[in-house]
């Protein structure tokens, strides 16, 4: 997929996150139980403000009814406008 973003916007595709408890076991969730997704930035907007905030690759966190929802094949992706991401998650 080749989506260019214009303006304040990212393209981010979702990834799924396992969840632990601290013993090491696996919930099991599925996004329909959280109402908020993770996703890897695949291309970043013109946007300076944009541009600086955010890298190719960076992981991040978004509200499950934000931005555009495009499908390809098995994969979602979703175009976010800057104001739609809740944080960078650090690791």
């Amino acid at each position: 997929m080749n989506i260019k973003p214009i303006g304040k916007k990212i393209l981010v595709k979702e990834i799924f996150v396992e969840e632990k408890t601290t013993t090491g076991i696996i919930l099991s969730t599925t996004s329909k139980d959280k109402n908020y997704r993770n996703g890897n930035v695949i291309s970043i907007g013109d946007d300076e403000k944009v541009q600086n905030l955010f890298k190719v690759g960076d992981e991040v966190i978004f509200s499950k009814n934000s931005g555009v929802e495009i499908n390809n094949s098995f994969e979602k992706y979703f175009i976010l406008e800057l104001d739609e991401v809740l944080g960078i998650i650090q690791k």
